[in-house]
């Protein structure tokens, strides 16, 4: 009876006090019930700022016209001309290197080569009088010359340039840059002319009568020559960026080129000038962020 009496007592003590019958928790309940205690934090991810310092380009460009001359003078003063503006349409390409300075300031080198272009072609005739000395008698002679002139002039020109940028609101969709380059312009000319003239009649200019022939003989000239000159080329420069991937960017834009210097070149006696001239491009490339 009395050992009934113990186990029964016990018994009820441990219903009484569940937190001393294996209650790990202190009666606190399971772990999910637990109000006091705070999830486990998770490090919010830290943004990774570009790092890249620089970059390769590649460009392709269309001239939409041009200002500028190239003349051809004979060896009687007769002038041809043709302005550069007539040109419009030739392509070119280039490529280049550059390095990010800051995250609104980079510089690059680019190196741009121009197709030939046609500056002066065609076939023309004229008329020109020379004065010379009487050898028959006192006084002068004018002679008059009666001449044909056939002539293919053509120039490409190519810059190397060192060109500074200033990119508005990088890492934004699109992007506007403005520039401005400075460097040398590579000249080439070939030049092929055909000139021949025919005396066609003398006057003696004290007596103001023909002579019975012409004292003069027939001239002519001609060159099959191409030739290089070097001048100093600037350029201005505007437009679009829009980053197509991660590290590819494509720019997009106008520039102003003025490749200057005249080129002459003589075939004595005649004389072929190629002046500055002044490019306006349109054009697209694409950048690569390599390191």
């Amino acid at each position: 009876m009395i050992r009934k009496t113990v186990l029964l007592s016990l018994g009820l003590a441990l219903l009484g006090n569940p937190a001393e019958a294996g209650d790990w928790n202190n009666g606190a309940g399971v772990l999910k019930d637990s109000g006091g205690m705070a999830g486990i934090p998770v490090p919010a991810p830290v943004p990774i700022a570009e790092s890249f310092t620089w970059y390769v380009r590649a460009d392709l460009g269309y001239t939409l016209g041009s200002s500028g001359s190239v003349t051809s003078t004979n060896g009687y003063g007769i002038t041809n001309s043709a302005d550069y503006g007539k040109e419009s349409g030739p392509f070119l390409g280039g490529i280049g290197a550059g390095r990010y300075m800051t995250p609104t300031l980079r510089w690059d080198v680019t190196a741009d080569y121009r197709a030939f272009q046609k500056s002066l072609s065609g076939a023309t005739t004229y008329t020109a009088t020379t004065t010379t000395l009487n050898g028959g008698g006192p006084g002068t002679l004018t002679n008059t010359f009666s001449g044909t002139r056939g002539e293919e002039i053509r120039t490409a020109n190519h810059t190397f340039l060192f060109n500074m940028y200033r990119d508005f609101n990088r890492g934004g969709g699109i992007n506007p840059y403005v520039g401005a380059g400075l460097g040398v312009t590579v000249r080439e000319t070939k030049t092929q002319f055909t000139d021949s003239a025919v005396c066609t009649q003398s006057i003696d200019n004290t007596t103001g009568l023909p002579l019975p022939a012409c004292t003069q003989p027939s001239t002519s000239n001609s060159a099959n020559d191409p030739r290089i000159h070097f001048g100093l080329a600037a350029a201005f420069m505007t437009g679009l960026t829009y980053e197509v991937a991660p590290g590819v960017l494509i720019d997009g834009g106008y520039r102003l080129a003025w490749e200057g210097g005249n080129s002459t070149m003589t075939f004595s006696p005649d004389k072929i000038t190629a002046g500055s001239r002044l490019d306006h491009e349109l054009r697209a490339g694409m950048r690569w962020n390599v390191w």
